[in-house]
């Protein structure tokens, strides 16, 4: 128990507490287990030059531990840009991301770099030309007209969007950011949609 003179002046009594709760925070940095001081080390050196690791308290790091670095580096992407996910919610995307390439948050789309995003491209540009908005966005009039004449289909039509050299950019505004490494040295990437 902390015994303190409060006879002293009031920057002296803040000053032990400062030092007492100084003295718990070098007490437990000291007891932490040379297991988990290899472990952090290696979280460190395989996360990104950004390291949004530095953010969070310690205790929340060392709960982290025990995820793959790229889990991690996700989770921490995701919260530093204003997504509220759980460890478990990344966990996740990566296991829906091995399945079938990407997915899709409410303001993200994930994917690893070279991953064949064709059949996600191709999804919502058929919902997006249902709207007249994109329509006279992604055609003229003219493309339009000749469209019509030659009875060309929906499909048909994104089709001829999706030829494009990178349509994700072009049509869709999705330009890609790295995240991490992930398995061989492929780069999980995530692009913002604002469709």
């Amino acid at each position: 128990m902390m015994h303190i003179n409060l006879t002293l002046p009031l920057e002296d009594i803040l000053q032990e507490f400062f030092n007492k709760e100084l003295q718990g925070l070098i007490k437990k940095y000291k007891n932490i287990s040379c297991e988990t001081t290899e472990k952090l080390k290696q979280l460190l050196c395989n996360l990104p030059k950004e390291n949004y690791v530095q953010r969070l308290k310690l205790e929340e790091v060392i709960e982290l531990l025990e995820e793959d670095h790229y889990v991690i580096a996700l989770y921490l992407w995701m919260r530093e840009h204003g997504e509220p996910v759980t460890i478990e919610e990344a966990r996740g995307y990566f296991e829906e991301i091995e399945l079938k390439g990407y997915v899709e948050t409410e303001d993200y789309l994930l994917t690893v770099k070279g991953q064949d995003i064709d059949e996600y491209m191709r999804d919502i540009l058929l919902e997006l030309v249902e709207e007249t908005y994109y329509v006279e966005k992604f055609f003229d009039k003219e493309q339009l007209a000749n469209m019509w004449l030659d009875g060309i289909s929906r499909e048909d039509a994104v089709a001829e969007l999706m030829s494009i050299t990178d349509p994700h950019v072009e049509f869709l505004g999705l330009e890609f950011e790295d995240i991490c490494n992930y398995n061989n040295g492929d780069m999980l990437m995530a692009a913002y949609k604002d469709f």
